[in-house]
C-alpha cells in the first residue's frame, strides 16, 4: 500500500498539483543580490522528497549553486527522516542527466505506462 500511495503522490505532483502542506521551497541567495537567484521546490511524498522543480539564474549557472541546491535538499530530507530525493528529467536533457549523475543520482527505468 505504502508503494501505491507513493505513485500517486508521484503522478499529483509530477502533473503540477502541489499541496503547499506538502511542499516546501529553498532559497538560495548571494549577498550582492536582492533577490534570490535560485530555488528548489520540494513536495513530500510518502517515503521521499520529491524536486519538482530546481531552477537557478541563466548568468549564474556553471558556479555551484544548483548543486548546493540540491545537496541542501538532500540534507533536509534526511532531517525529516526521509531516505530518498527524487526527482524526473526528460530523457533528452542529456546536460541535466549529466548534472544529476555527477552528483551521485542514479537513473532510473521509466514506470510502465498503460493496463498491466
Amino acid at each position: 500500500e505504502g508503494e501505491e500511495e507513493e505513485e500517486e503522490d508521484l503522478l499529483e505532483t509530477l502533473c503540477g498539483v502541489h499541496d503547499p502542506e506538502r511542499c516546501l521551497v529553498l532559497l538560495c541567495w548571494l549577498p550582492s543580490r536582492r533577490e534570490p537567484v535560485g530555488f528548489a521546490l520540494l513536495c513530500r511524498l510518502t517515503a521521499s522528497l520529491h524536486v519538482a522543480n530546481l531552477c537557478v539564474d541563466a548568468a549564474l549557472r556553471r558556479r555551484g549553486l544548483g548543486a548546493l541546491l540540491l545537496r541542501s535538499s538532500s540534507a533536509l530530507a534526511a532531517s525529516m527522516g526521509l531516505h530518498k530525493l527524487t526527482g524526473s528529467v526528460a530523457a533528452s536533457s542529456l546536460h541535466l542527466l549529466d548534472f544529476y549523475a555527477r552528483l551521485g543520482a542514479a537513473a532510473l527505468p521509466p514506470p510502465p505506462c498503460g493496463p498491466g
